[in-house]
């Protein structure tokens, strides 16, 4: 039988493990999106997204260089990807 704190420091480091194992995974994963890429590609190339935001733009002169009208950025673990029209116009990697 195992004590409770042998139990517990086990149980801390199997969840590091995993969450570094996760970690490259999703790089792995995230490695896979690539511009022009629609959402459905994009949702099985990379997964489900850790959030999602919606942007109206009007083009040229905005603080992010993006096309007129509607897009939509999704954030994971390790970047963001946004679309235009349903495919993918950028991809940004988490660099720190």
């Amino acid at each position: 039988m195992v004590g409770r704190g042998k139990a517990a420091a086990i149980a801390a480091v199997m969840t590091v493990g995993a969450l570094g194992f996760g970690c490259a995974t999703a790089w792995q994963s995230y490695d896979k999106v690539s511009l022009g890429m629609t959402s459905d590609q994009v949702l099985t190339a990379a997964g489900k997204p850790n959030r999602k935001y919606r942007l109206e733009s009007a083009g040229e002169g905005t603080m992010v260089p993006t096309p007129a009208g509607k897009s939509e950025t999704w954030f994971y673990q390790t970047g963001l990807v946004q679309f235009h029209d349903g495919k993918v116009v950028a991809k940004g990697e988490k660099i720190q």
